[in-house]
């Protein structure tokens, strides 16, 4: 009886040498078990890239990734894909999955994220199989650092965006996963769109920072405010050493924050807080 050491051994001599191509960073062969059923299941066919590999189409951000400057271009383009190069084909029952690896700019702590694939054959997917998730590159399983938030939250959303809340500076992979279903002999995967778009609302008014003038709702415009994400912090109009917004009256809420004649203890009445006075 062959040991499971040597036919692992074996299998990998088998990709070495070109007669499969299958990539195996989330397959484990612990067994003999293991070993054995993954030679069966590299010999009866060739598969897509196995789940929990970067991208099917080889390198990550070549699954045409695009990151648009605003959500209306984010809805009117999110189908405008690009051929895949080279196409992508899933067998019966094999995964294909289309991952984009996306570095969070400094100022966005929320995205939103849609997947546009073509592919030969509507009904040889199996729709109750497509998932989307949001991974640490190179890794299999959900990132810990990104929190699904909704899909389709906000108006005018063409249906299918995912919203999740994000680490600013930090890389994730934008992953899909289509399986063919097992009566199909296989799934041609032609094209590809991953929309990207930045979705942060830092006060929750509906509209969105890149829009908004006042992302913190503390009455100062973005452009005059020291913190324009903080609405504890603002500006010093009257000199006094104590932040107009330091007091404050609904955080982000719709009533202002700065008040420079009530930012601090006063005891004389005059307008000025006693730290400065």
């Amino acid at each position: 009886m062959f040991s499971s050491s040597f036919l692992t051994h074996l299998l990998f001599n088998f990709v070495a040498r070109g007669l499969f191509v299958f990539r195996l960073r989330c397959l484990r062969l612990g067994s003999l078990a293991g070993a054995v059923m993954a030679v069966v299941l590299l010999t009866v066919a060739a598969p897509a890239l196995a789940v929990g590999t970067p991208c099917d189409c080889g390198d990550p951000n070549a699954c045409n990734g695009v990151y648009e400057s605003s959500e209306g271009a984010a809805f009117a383009n999110y189908q405008n894909t690009t051929p895949l190069m080279p196409n992508v084909t899933a067998a019966a029952s094999d995964p294909a999955q289309f991952c984009h690896e996306f570095t969070v700019p400094a100022d966005v702590t929320r995205i939103a994220f849609r997947h546009w694939q073509q592919y030969s054959n509507q009904a040889c997917l199996n729709a109750s199989s497509v998932s989307t998730v949001v991974r640490d590159p190179g890794t299999c399983g959900p990132s810990a650092t990104a929190t699904f938030v909704g899909m389709d939250i906000r108006a005018g959303s063409p249906g299918g965006f995912n919203y999740y809340d994000v680490v600013p500076g930090a890389t994730y992979a934008l992953c899909r996963t289509l399986t063919t279903l097992s009566t199909c002999p296989a799934n041609t995967y032609f094209s590809s769109r991953i929309t990207i778009y930045d979705a942060t609302d830092t006060d929750g008014d509906g509209t969105l920072d890149v829009d908004d003038t006042d992302d913190d709702n503390d009455g100062v415009l973005d452009g005059a405010d020291n913190a324009p994400d903080d609405p504890d912090l603002c500006s010093d109009s009257d000199g006094d050493s104590c932040d107009d917004c330091a007091v404050g009256t609904d955080d982000f809420g719709p009533l202002a924050d700065n008040l420079p004649g009530n930012d601090g203890a006063d005891l004389d009445g005059d307008g000025l807080c006693d730290a400065g006075d």
